[in-house]
Order: structure tokens, then sequence, then C-alpha cells
């Protein structure tokens, strides 16, 4: 089952996102080296932000090749706002209200960045079930099975089944 939000998200996506075929990889070490290095340039300039590293590079599991970094801000949007963008480039997409996201490449991964300006709804939910899934050996795999099934499907049918096993644990 898919809650409003997903639903929205999914039935805005364009045709040429939701119709993409996923590659679904084997994990690859290098995702926790180059996380690590913009780990380290994020604070750098915004020491007092939360950062965490999550998605299946995090959870060292076969993914969309794509490294994963949700920053959290302390307090001063528009200042975090802009000294990500002397770091990052200006943002790909601003998603209302607080909510920024970045996306460039490096090193062959694709580089997803988030700056949210508290730990609260989706940002909240997607790091507590990032924490089940690692803490749950079983479910982590189940979740890996889920993902490795969709290779080569549409991108809007692999979110659907990923929606769909997420919100069920």
């Amino acid at each position: 089952m898919l809650t409003a939000e997903q639903e929205n998200f999914l039935n805005k996506m364009p045709p040429e996102q939701a119709n993409q075929l996923v590659s679904i990889l084997p994990y690859n070490p290098l995702a926790k080296e180059v996380e690590s290095h913009i780990l380290s340039e994020i604070k750098r300039v915004l020491p007092k932000v939360m950062v965490f590293f999550h998605g299946s590079a995090a959870l060292e599991i076969a993914g969309m090749d794509d490294v994963d970094i949700a920053v959290i801000g302390s307090g001063d949007f528009d200042t975090e706002k802009k000294s990500l963008t002397d770091l990052f480039g200006e943002p790909r997409t601003i998603l209302g209200g607080k909510y920024t996201l970045w996306e460039f490449k490096k090193e062959g991964f694709k580089i997803e960045i988030t700056l949210n300006d508290n730990l609260s709804g989706p940002i909240k939910e997607q790091l507590d079930t990032f924490e089940k899934l690692k803490a749950n050996k079983d479910l982590l795999t189940k979740y890996e099975e889920i993902k490795l099934d969709m290779n080569g499907k549409a991108y809007k049918d692999y979110q659907t089944a990923k929606y769909e096993f997420l919100n069920s644990i």
C-alpha cells in the first residue's frame, strides 16, 4: 500500500523518468570512500549540521550505483543552502519549503544530496526505515531481492515495489 505522498510523487513523475529502465548493480565498496570524501567536505563548511549516508550503498547491497546523503540543517537553512551550492553547484531541484536536492556524478557514482530544514516528516521516516533494514538481516535480504527482481524494469515500477516493501516494515 502506498501513502498519498508516494502516490502523488509517482503520478507527477515525468514519463521519461517513469519509463526509464533501471539497472541494479552489485554493491561497490568504492561508494563508501566517495561518501566519506563528500561528508568531509560538507562537515568542513557546515560543522553543525547532521549528515546521514543512507540508501543501498550505505546498506552494502545491490542498487543503482548511487550515493544518497541527507543533510539536516542546524537552523540557518538559507546559509546552509548557499554553502552547499558553493560546494556542489546549483541544486537540480528545490521541492517546496525547506528541502533542496543536488544531483551530480563523482567517480562514476550518481550522487544525491538533500538538504532538509529539520529531521521530521518523510526524511525521518526514510532514516528510521534505513535503521530497521540495517538492524534486520532478513529484511535487508528481502529488500535486496526486490531490488534485483526489478532490474531492467521501468523506474516507476521499481520505485513502487520499493515503497510497498518499505511501507510494510
